[in-house]
């Protein structure tokens, strides 16, 4: 682990969100003979899927602060270029136990190199280099996903965040996306769905499904808890009523007690 690595990102660094969460688990791995995690490792470092880590390293590239070099190492590996010093910039191997020379004149104070992250195709989340829309089609755009998202809370704010989204991927990705998330079947009761804006900003048109939800009540609708509950105690409004009107009608079945109930 490197600290001077670390203090380089936290002090340096003008990215943001996961990029930077990206960054700092790279620096957290430099050592004298270079960093070499894999993208499976990165994603556990940080918590986060695959597609969010290659997405995160676009990001770092096309801000001059990471450089990538496709291929580059053993067995067809990746090598990475931290550009995060002023001063320099830091290299490092994702596989290579030796150190790498790297010519001089490769070490451009703020590349721009537009080498894409490795172990998949060019463009794993659907962002694209072109420019986001703008105006009527922003607007549409956004419409459709407000339409689909399934809680509708902080319509301005989610409209600025889906602004700066488009951005970071493409529109067609992020439409994708929350139609996969509102069409889940374990999607949980409104109000633990996250607001738009929350799921704008955290790119979860990336994430994975949603796990299965296990015990009672745990489909969507919850038919097997709460409405059960709801039908028990309408049965015991009835049973109360008829009790008050002298006896319950015949052939209506008695009213069974719950498990664990009291005398």
């Amino acid at each position: 682990m490197s600290v001077q690595a670390i203090a380089s990102v936290l002090e340096n660094s003008e990215m943001k969100g996961t990029a930077r969460l990206v960054l700092i688990a790279l620096a957290n791995r430099d050592g004298d003979h270079g960093i070499h995690p894999s993208i499976d490792a990165l994603a556990r470092d940080c918590r986060m899927s695959r597609r969010a880590v290659q997405e995160a390293i676009r990001r770092c590239v096309e801000a001059g602060e990471l450089h990538v070099e496709p291929n580059a190492g053993p067995n067809g590996t990746n090598r990475y270029w931290l550009h995060i010093d002023r001063g320099g910039c830091r290299f490092c191997t994702r596989a290579d136990p030796a150190p790498v020379q790297i010519p001089a004149g490769k070490l451009h104070p703020n590349p721009r190199n537009k080498n894409y992250p490795p172990e998949s195709s060019r463009n794993p989340s659907g962002s694209s280099n072109s420019p986001p829309p703008t105006g009527d089609r922003l607007d549409d755009a956004f419409g459709e996903f407000w339409r689909l998202y399934p809680r509708k809370v902080g319509k301005r704010a989610a409209r600025a965040a889906f602004e700066r989204a488009a951005r970071r991927a493409s529109v067609d990705a992020i439409l994708e996306g929350v139609r996969r998330f509102a069409a889940d079947p374990n999607l949980p009761e409104k109000s633990f769905i996250p607001h738009p804006t929350t799921w704008l900003n955290q790119d979860r048109w990336e994430d994975e499904p949603l796990p299965p939800r296990t015990g009672q009540g745990s489909r969507r609708g919850d038919p097997g808890g709460r409405n059960r509950a709801f039908r028990i105690l309408e049965q015991a409004g009835r049973m109360r009523e008829e009790r008050l009107r002298g006896g319950s009608p015949a052939g209506r079945p008695p009213l069974r007690a719950l498990p664990g109930g009291g005398p």
